[in-house]
């Protein structure tokens, strides 16, 4: 293979690093079960032809040929898209990134140990306890893509998470989140925990057994809507970039307070803590508030821009000091 050509290297599924190259066998490459495709999933979540991927000039459009469980780029599932470098690919169990070669290559019919064993079911064979247990690092393979691999391979577990940002854990039943925590708070929404948990782009993650923990506030959402609903919480977040004032900040309600009748149900809801709890920081508010963070800042910066809220330092409006910071 000549330097700088694109191949799919597998991140799960096979021998991690491992590479497939696109380009050695022509204009299509053809992904699946069966034998006499170029490259071979051995995984009785892929179909017989599940696949294929069009080189041409450089360009790479991957395509669903029909499969039962799809594929998924980026966390994303899609029926065709043109891939681009850094792409993540997940094809059952399978987990490769586009990415140019360092020359670790996989033949055609290099048949390896899938990462994840066959999936357990409601009836019946569970899995040994040295395979449940498995680790890697976040800048590797996204939280995104490793629950949405988990949830195709059907785990259960609890998936613990290392991060700057803090220690969180994914309690998984057969793919589906049932719960979710950050530092064991229980002020703090299940379902909010998840979407700040997939967010963190930094740490370590490890799959430890199921511990037989039930909760009262079981996520019933299926994977991938949650895994969607994360990933626009934290597009929009971001987008609000410098609107957002500092977490530390402390607030307190104005007084007189503005005529409650022109808020909806989430300001009155955000206003309602801020006024239980004076001089509560905004990552405080956060927590305390059963809103997800993104709607708890849009009502937060309306309570703001109208006068409701102030920081607790001085008269200044929260919206003014964050324009300074």
């Amino acid at each position: 293979m000549s330097k700088g050509r694109l191949v799919l290297r597998f991140l799960a599924g096979r021998e991690p690093g491992v590479e497939f190259p696109l380009e050695d066998y022509g204009r299509e490459v053809w992904i699946g079960r069966a034998e006499d495709l170029d490259l071979v999933l051995d995984d009785a979540r892929v179909s017989r032809k599940h696949a294929r991927i069009v080189v041409d000039r450089g360009l790479y459009l991957i395509e669903d040929l029909g499969s039962t469980n799809g594929i998924f780029v980026n966390a994303h599932r899609v029926q065709r898209a043109v891939l681009r470098e850094g792409d993540r690919i997940q094809i059952g169990t399978s987990l490769m990134k586009l990415v140019t070669s360092r020359g670790v290559r996989l033949n055609r019919l290099d048949h390896t140990m899938l990462l994840f064993p066959p999936a357990e079911t409601e009836a019946g064979s569970t899995l040994r306890e040295a395979n449940n247990l498995f680790s890697g690092s976040i800048e590797e393979i996204p939280l995104f893509d490793l629950v949405q691999l988990l949830s195709t391979s059907k785990k259960s577990g609890v998936l613990e998470v290392q991060a700057a940002a803090g220690e969180g854990r994914l309690y998984l039943r057969l793919g589906h989140i049932t719960y979710a925590t950050i530092h064991e708070n229980p002020e703090l929404h299940p379902r909010k925990a998840v979407y700040r948990i997939l967010a963190w782009q930094a740490g370590s993650f490890v799959l430890k057994p199921a511990d037989g923990r039930q909760f009262e506030r079981e996520l019933k959402e299926q994977p991938e809507a949650l895994i969607l609903e994360a990933m626009r919480q934290l597009d929009e977040i971001a987008r609000m970039g410098r609107k957002l004032p500092p977490k530390d900040l402390r607030l307190i309600v104005a007084r007189p307070t503005p005529p409650l009748k022109a808020l909806d149900a989430q300001q009155l809801e955000v206003l309602k803590i801020i006024f239980t709890y004076p001089r509560t920081s905004i990552s405080k508010l956060l927590d305390l508030s059963p809103l997800p963070d993104l709607e708890t800042y849009r009502a937060l910066l309306h309570l703001a821009r109208s006068g409701y809220v102030f920081r607790a330092e001085s008269p200044a409006p929260v919206e003014s000091r964050a324009k300074q910071s």
